[in-house]
């Protein structure tokens, strides 16, 4: 069973690799995709590539009684390969997330895709270790993966991401040039200092049509907090506040 898994995991990564050989691009001008289906596309087989590789190893390491250590060591390499080629399957699927967010720039939808997609990369790095016998004896694959979650998503609000999807929009370098001016103002007060810092390199369209929306705030923008008073307080919103009457005063 794993020797077939791995057999139909290598004829897919190949064809994953054979068509990321040239960016992409011919596949998405040959099969009529859009950049969106494209990387949505990748995103779910990474996904059901993880799924059925870590059900189908876990599985199989409990139910198979492996006796001899010719046994071991040929399950070890048969699931270590698996794990391999699952890893192919997470950066195929960055790399098309990748162009994607060259061509229309990063949401906090794509953002947060990269960075799950580093996460099951992550977790599958950890499965190798640990089908390959480091720590034996101990039950930690659970708890280091929930841990490299937890250390991701630290380092995201550490990080600052509505300020990172910012930044990334207004950089300029996009392959199609178009600023999303109505998605940036929508986001949170955490991106606000960061669009404000942006504006004086702006084309004077986009910095008009910006400036006006931040000005007279947009009504689906991330809501403020009904509270008042010190408990209140937040320093993103504080920043937010100072960027916007530096930018309309």
């Amino acid at each position: 069973m794993l020797a077939g898994l791995c057999l139909l995991f290598a004829a897919f990564t190949a064809a994953q690799l054979i068509a990321l050989s040239e960016g992409g691009r011919h596949v998405l001008a040959t099969a009529g995709l859009s950049y969106a289906e494209y990387a949505r596309s990748g995103f779910f087989q990474l996904l059901a590539v993880a799924v059925i590789t870590l059900a189908v190893l876990l599985l199989l390491r409990a139910a198979t009684n492996l006796t001899s250590r010719g046994q071991r060591a040929t399950f070890t390499a048969a699931a270590e390969v698996a794990v391999a080629l699952t890893l192919i399957v997470v950066v195929v699927a960055v790399r098309r997330l990748n162009l994607y967010e060259d061509a229309f720039g990063l949401t906090m939808l794509r953002l947060y895709s990269e960075l799950f997609s580093y996460w099951i990369g992550a977790v599958f790095v950890l499965l190798g270790a640990a089908l390959a016998g480091i720590g034996r004896g101990r039950g930690w694959f659970v708890s280091a993966s929930a841990a490299a979650g937890l250390a991701l998503l630290l380092a995201l609000n550490v990080a600052n991401p509505e300020a990172v999807v910012a930044r990334d929009q207004l950089s300029g370098t996009r392959q199609i040039q178009r600023t999303d001016a109505v998605y940036i103002a929508r986001l949170s007060d955490d991106a606000i200092p960061t669009v404000a810092a942006r504006l004086p390199g702006m084309d004077p369209v986009t910095r008009a049509d910006l400036r006006a929306r931040l000005c007279r705030g947009e009504p689906d923008s991330a809501p403020r907090s009904r509270f008042s008073g010190w408990a209140a307080w937040n320093l993103g919103r504080q920043r937010a506040e100072r960027a916007v009457t530096r930018i309309c005063g």
